[in-house]
């Protein structure tokens, strides 16, 4: 594989809060079109890996990727331990997703749900708010 780095754009900050130094990171075109391609198919995909391994920059990488493509919505959170299914569900609907499973198939467009840090919202109180983002 090829590793290539990345100018940062003028206007934005050198050390982000998303997981990324945009001056300098490692650009992974096929490890991100493979982790799109894959969610698509799949419609969800985890990523598990130990600590500091890169899923953080991976995800901030495709949502870059997912965001040049014309008529797709991405929204990226990154999941705390005191979140609750509810505020997470608050979240979807201020980004215009619904909450009602029934108006799921009337979403117009390609929409991306990226979540960072799941296992903190993963018990289960939480069963319902993962079943309703898979069938999402």
């Amino acid at each position: 594989a090829t590793f290539t780095m990345s100018d940062t754009k003028p206007d934005e900050p050198s050390f982000p809060t998303d997981g990324i130094n945009r001056r300098q990171y490692f650009d992974r075109p096929s490890a991100v079109q493979h982790v799109i391609s894959l969610a698509k198919h799949h419609q969800y995909l985890v990523l598990g890996s130990p600590p500091s391994t890169g899923k953080t920059s991976l995800l901030t990488l495709a949502k870059w990727a997912l965001e040049k493509k014309p008529g797709v919505s991405v929204h990226k959170r990154t999941l705390c331990q005191d979140d609750s299914p509810d505020q997470i569900k608050a979240w979807l609907a201020s980004k215009d997703i619904v909450k009602d499973e029934e108006k799921l198939q009337q979403l117009q467009g390609e929409t991306w749900i990226l979540l960072d840090d799941a296992h903190n919202l993963y018990n289960e109180e939480s069963d319902g708010l993962w079943q309703f983002i898979v069938k999402f």
